[in-house]
């Protein structure tokens, strides 16, 4: 079989290509508080730039009368520059998603096909359409990311009895804390418990208990979730051989232009088609609780992040967006963020824990991403000096070529006069 043959390769080949650099041994000589635990953890894993982790993660999905489990594995290497190593391995498909740093290259393993194109940006370009399990690579991504939120965002803590617990073939001796994650509406619910590695400060292991209601109209049934993750791996700033990001095709494995699927292409040609449309003029309320409409931009050249804390992918496209706007400082460019959270603290606290320093506007009703007609966040707009919407796509990651040409259409472009 072709999926157990290439397998068995990328499980022989990762562990003997990679060798990890150890974190640095941290002695606790008293006892953290369950706070200070989740802080220091939360710091880490937002500067975390270059590291190796491996997740496995288990999930159970169950409401009346259904129920669903499923489980997959997952790794991830990020080095400078731009190089990178994704791996996904589901019940129902298995890719890599590489890059050392000039050429990008993405595997679907099950179907024994490849596409190459040059790497443009600085994060992966993931494909628009979800095929198989390959939004797996997006969240193997994120998972620093990911983890990072859940530590800001797990409230109500308390430190458990510390615990040994067995991770692959490691003991691992573990502080253990338990809170809830913070509420996303009144039926929601969400319990955790967090191993976190005494050495290393890491998550070794997380168990997350969800309640929530699926919503038929006015019926509400209840719908309940567990998800168990493993960490045997995170390591900073490993020592990764070039062979780990460079992608060498074995018999067989036929090269394609692109691996979406028609329809998907024609759906995102539509897109990024569409002509120039006026941006809407909706309210959205500033840090310091002052309401504002796009309207008030008219004149200059807007570049816009749609977003929000609870979205991995947005996120992971924080950096490429604080790229953007480094590049067009000197002009006079405005880069404004659009968040939907819940609470509008958790996205001011998230742009200045990471420094990200232009303007952020919320809007909890997600009446842009309605106006607009979108399909979902991130989405990245660029709107020119007389209010038009010129550019509008999933994220500032994708389609990076056709984005800089339409902020430098905006930027040079005059004020019309009616």
């Amino acid at each position: 079989m072709m999926l157990q043959r290439q397998t068995a390769f990328l499980m022989m080949v990762v562990p003997a290509i990679v060798v990890c650099a150890s974190l640095p041994a941290q002695q606790t000589a008293f006892s953290p508080t369950a706070e200070e635990l989740l802080q220091q953890a939360a710091t880490m894993y937002a500067h975390a730039d270059n590291f190796h982790t491996e997740m496995s993660k288990e999930q159970t999905d169950s409401a009346p009368r259904w129920r669903n489990w499923r489980k997959l594995d997952m790794s991830v290497i990020r080095s400078s520059p731009n190089r990178f190593r994704i791996e996904s391995h589901a019940g129902t498909g298995s890719w890599i998603q590489m890059s050392d740093g000039k050429t990008e290259w993405t595997y679907w393993i099950d179907g024994a096909r490849y596409e190459e194109h040059p790497l443009i940006g600085a994060i992966p370009h993931f494909l628009h359409a979800v095929m198989a399990d390959d939004q797996y690579l997006r969240e193997a991504w994120s998972i620093a990311t990911n983890l990072e939120q859940l530590a800001r965002t797990t409230i109500n803590l308390e430190r458990f009895p510390d615990e040994t617990i067995t991770v692959g073939t490691q003991r691992i001796p573990c502080f253990v804390v338990h809170g809830q994650m913070k509420k996303r509406n009144d039926e929601f619910t969400s319990d955790r418990t967090l191993w976190i590695d005494k050495r290393t400060h890491v998550f070794r292991k997380i168990i997350e208990r969800n309640k929530n209601s699926l919503i038929n109209g006015d019926v509400h049934s209840p719908f309940n979730q567990e998800i168990i993750r493993l960490f045997p791996v995170f390591d900073l700033n490993p020592v990764s051989p070039d062979a780990a990001f460079s992608f060498v095709p074995l018999n067989g494995v036929k090269k394609v232009n692109t691996l979406e699927p028609e329809w998907a292409r024609h759906a995102t040609a539509a897109i990024q088609s569409s002509p120039p449309h006026r941006a809407p003029d909706i309210d959205l309320i500033a840090e310091d609780g002052s309401r504002h409409k796009l309207s008030e931009y008219l004149g200059k050249p807007v570049l816009i992040d749609m977003w929000a804390t609870w979205c991995a992918p947005c996120l992971s496209a924080m950096p490429d967006f604080s790229r953007l706007a480094a590049k067009y400082k000197a002009t006079d460019l405005i880069v404004l963020s659009i968040d939907e959270d819940l609470r509008q603290s958790a996205a001011i606290e998230y742009l200045h824990s990471h420094n990200f320093l232009w303007t952020n506007l919320h809007d909890q009703k997600r009446t842009m991403q309605i106006a607009l007609a979108a399909q979902g966040i991130p989405m990245t707009l660029v709107m020119d000096r007389n209010g038009q919407i010129i550019f509008q796509n999933i994220s500032a990651g994708d389609n990076y070529e056709t984005l800089i040409a339409a902020l430098d259409r905006a930027i040079s472009l005059t004020t019309s006069t009616h």
